[in-house]
């Protein structure tokens, strides 16, 4: 699936550019230290696509599993809009802070759940039961062991 490239923009003030951050997220992942201070961050939180649903996710994360893994599981959120739709990563999110479960995989977990239409909730599902298994005829083959 190919995707719309995000145009880098810029301003008719020389010397002054519009950074799109995700074209810094595989730099972030190896330097998570970068994050918190960077210009596309600041750019992004300005221009409202990283939201404060993103920046509540990034410090809880953070406070829970200091800033190098919080940005980590951020970055790995912010990977996610490049595949699903924002309403569905902001659900994701919101589950997330809701579950008190920072981690990307399970943003992502719900995000894709929030996509499913009619889906079956587990307390929906019917219990299956099996008959209870004689298990005395195997008494035999332990009989004949000792």
């Amino acid at each position: 699936m190919t995707r719309p490239l995000q145009p880098m923009s810029v301003s008719s003030i020389w010397g002054d550019s519009s950074l799109v951050l995700d074209h810094y997220l595989e730099a972030f992942s190896r330097k998570p230290g970068a994050f918190p201070r960077s210009a596309p961050l600041e750019q992004a939180k300005k221009s409202g696509t990283f939201s404060v649903d993103h920046a509540e996710f990034l410090a809880s994360a953070s406070a829970l599993y200091g800033e190098n893994r919080g940005v980590g599981e951020m970055v790995g959120v912010l990977l996610l809009a490049r595949r699903l739709p924002q309403t569905a990563n902001t659900t994701g999110l919101r589950k997330a802070q809701e579950m008190r479960t920072f981690i990307a995989d399970y943003v992502k977990i719900a995000a894709r759940s929030s996509l499913v239409r009619g889906a079956t909730l587990l307390k929906e599902v019917p219990i299956i039961t099996s008959p209870e298994v004689d298990i005395t005829r195997y008494d035999v083959l332990f009989e004949a062991r000792s």
